[in-house]
């Protein structure tokens, strides 16, 4: 993978730039803060999307959208990949984004875009979904910082890393795969060998369900054979019982209507009841709401509503006059606040933060006395909003708009009354019909009810006679059901019985398999636990310990290049961490000077750039190298040596950001940055 060019749009300091990458060995030049670094910050965001909290940091302050384009070229393959960013209240997220390979473009998800550049870049397909980008940051870019935390953080978390990294941690879970299947694999071994055990205990329980099915079968036959004749009895007497019936269902389509005439009779002479009660209440009512309602007349309620809106505007006028005043009161607090604010920063402040030139008193007095007359105005301007008068405006319209509400509901309930008179008045003469129509028809029904009494005189002998054979007819039903209930029973017993020996055959089968089979898995648990946990174990410590061994190695050639100091040596102890060997005695990584930390943070880096190069040499980054400050708080001596560094690099392209002049000596190309007014650029 060789850099290219790289396109930044609003992207921190960045306006609009373009920015070309040569091979070779190239400094990115300027003095600090002139967005040297912000560069591979877009790199990084262009390759593999986001990083927490990164969004805030990557766009322009003020600027709702941005974006990085980023050329470069794997093997034979000229590729394209853009981001872009945009701003949706206090937060930035990635917006639209597309790969463009060999002129084919490809749109996707942020997400989508991460796993083709991954994919690309052929990095290994089970880090994908765990470690994601780990190997980029290991071999490619990882800040100085994050590289001197990894040296003096936890010991137990950094050999986690590592291992996956370099692609050991999968022994680990072969191991524990293994484990849990050899587990498993104990226990069904076991459940074998009971099984084995009890095969002459199936075969004997098998015999004796067969003789228990051959005695069901004999008392399923003669049950079978007593149904059968019950069936025969209750056909006949179901025959005798329908012939009854017939003559009893006109009988009772008699009485039947004889009751329902009944029921009509005592409903009629209810209802008029009812209705007479209904009329006399009414009567009173109607009465009671004559003497109310005399002398008096429906209002027009129209105008009172109309007044009510009008009063209804006014205080809403009112309430929103009350709430500006108020919002300018606060406006003008703010204001005062943020005058004060200054006051106590400008007071306190030695050296401008842009500049970083000294800032004298005469400065800071003629700022504090600016900011003492805005307060001042701003004190008169709150002293002349009033707004008494128009609380005092809102309480009136109030207390109107109660006494309109209450004149309307007056008028609104004396206009329900008139209305209840009229309807009782029109109910009550409804009623009076309906009365003269309900006796016309309970003479009519009293009429009917008389010729049907005569018709249904000798309905209780038929009555008798039907319920005697209806008892015969379910004594021999009941009889026949407790037959059928014996004989379902029998069969479920039978069918239990078949289903019980066609499980012990299976189970017999089995166990004949298993016998046959279970020294095969008696095999396969030896060698799992004695030869393949083992050999997994033995494995996972040579690839480890060929790792350390290569790394141990680097870590020292690396350092003995840049620390030109016979009495400071380093080494990595068996969990990858860096041992300081000082005059002959262990040592405290924070106990070296700063140029000796970074020379031990940068060898460390470039050992684990060349062991997982090594380790994984099918991954398309072994190229390119970023190193961000690599020399912070080296001496002229250390900076001659990164020379040699990066002449045993030997690699095609190494992009180094550093602000020493020094290092423009032995790179192939510079690339120069200023910052002017808060906008980077490309000199």
């Amino acid at each position: 993978m060789l850099l290219k060019k790289i396109k930044l749009e609003n992207i921190r300091s960045y306006i609009s730039e373009e920015i070309s990458f040569p091979d070779g060995s190239v400094l990115l030049s300027g003095n600090i803060g002139s967005g040297k670094s912000s560069i591979l910050l877009a790199i990084d965001f262009v390759l593999f999307g986001l990083s927490s909290g990164l969004g805030n940091a990557l766009l322009r302050n003020g600027e709702e959208n941005g974006s990085v384009e980023l050329h470069f070229k794997l093997d034979d393959k000229d590729v394209v990949i853009k981001r872009s960013l945009k701003r949706k209240n206090k937060s930035v997220t990635q917006d639209y984004g597309y790969l463009i390979i060999n002129n084919e473009k490809i749109e996707g998800s942020a997400t989508e875009l991460k796993a083709r550049i991954l994919e690309l870049l052929n990095y290994p397909k089970e880090l994908l979904t765990k470690s994601k980008d780990l190997i980029y940051k290991y071999t490619v870019y990882t800040p100085q910082e994050n590289m001197k935390a990894i040296l003096i953080g936890d010991k137990d978390s950094r050999l986690e890393t590592l291992r996956k990294v370099f692609g050991i941690d999968k022994y680990k879970r072969i191991v524990n795969n293994s484990e849990i299947f050899l587990k498993g694999l104990r226990n069904k071994v076991k459940e074998f060998e009971i099984r084995v055990e009890k095969m002459d205990e199936k075969n004997n329980k098998k015999k004796e369900k067969e003789i228990e099915l051959d005695k069901l079968k004999e008392e399923i036959e003669k049950i079978v054979n007593e149904s059968n004749k019950i069936a025969d009895d209750i056909k006949i007497n179901k025959k005798t019982i329908e012939n009854i019936e017939k003559d009893i269902k006109e009988k009772n389509k008699l009485r039947n209507e004889i009751n329902i005439n009944e029921i009509n009779i005592k409903n009629y002479k209810s209802l008029i009841e009812r209705e007479n009660l209904e009329i006399n209440n009414l009567k009173t009512e109607i009465n009671e709401l004559e003497n109310e309602l005399k002398n008096k007349k429906e209002e027009n309620i129209d105008e009172l509503i109309e007044e009510r809106i009008k009063i209804n505007e006014n205080i809403i006028n009112l309430e929103q006059d009350m709430r500006d005043l108020r919002d300018k009161i606060v406006e003008l607090s703010s204001k005062k606040e943020a005058s004060n604010g200054l006051k106590k920063q400008i007071s306190e402040l030695n050296n401008c933060p842009t500049c970083l030139q000294d800032v004298n008193d005469e400065h800071k007095r003629n700022i504090i006395n600016k900011e003492d007359n805005k307060i001042k105005n701003i004190l008169e301007e709150i002293k002349n909003i009033n707004v008494n008068e128009i609380e005092n405006n809102l309480k009136i319209n109030k207390n109107k708009l109660e006494e309109i509400n209450n004149k309307i509901s007056e008028v609104n309930v004396l206009k329900i009354k008139f209305k209840t008179l009229k309807e009782k008045r029109d109910k009550l003469e409804i009623l009076n019909k309906n009365i003269v129509e309900l006796n016309d028809k309970l003479n009519e029904i009293n009429k009917k009810f008389n010729e049907l009494s005569k018709q249904v005189s000798d309905f209780e002998s038929l009555e008798d006679k039907y319920y005697s054979l209806r008892e015969e007819f379910d004594e021999l039903i009941n009889k026949d059901k407790l037959i059928e209930i014996r004989r379902v029973t029998l069969q479920e017993n039978k069918n239990e019985i078949l289903n019980n020996i066609k499980e012990l055959d299976e189970e017999i089968l089995f166990m004949r398999n298993v016998e046959k089979n279970l020294e095969y898995f008696r095999q396969l648990e030896k060698w799992l636990e004695e030869v393949f946990i083992n050999m997994m174990n033995i494995m996972e410590k040579k690839i480890m310990l060929k790792a350390y061994t290569d790394f141990n190695e680097l870590f020292e050639k690396w350092f003995n290049i840049l620390v030109e100091n016979e009495l400071i040596n380093v080494k990595l102890d068996d969990e990858f961490s860096p041992v300081i060997i000082l005059n002959g005695y262990e040592t405290d990584y924070a106990h070296l000077s700063g140029g000796e930390r970074t020379a031990a943070a940068l060898s460390y880096r470039l050992a684990l750039n060349q062991v997982i190069n090594n380790l994984m040499s099918e991954i398309k980054t072994k190229d390119l190298i970023i190193l961000d400050e690599p020399t912070e708080g080296f001496s002229s001596e250390q900076l001659d040596r990164v020379k040699l560094v990066l002449q045993e690099l030997n690699l095609k392209q190494i992009i180094i950001v550093s602000h020493e002049p020094k290092v423009e000596s032995f790179v192939d190309n510079i690339l120069r940055f200023e910052k002017k007014e808060h906008v980077s650029k490309l000199i």
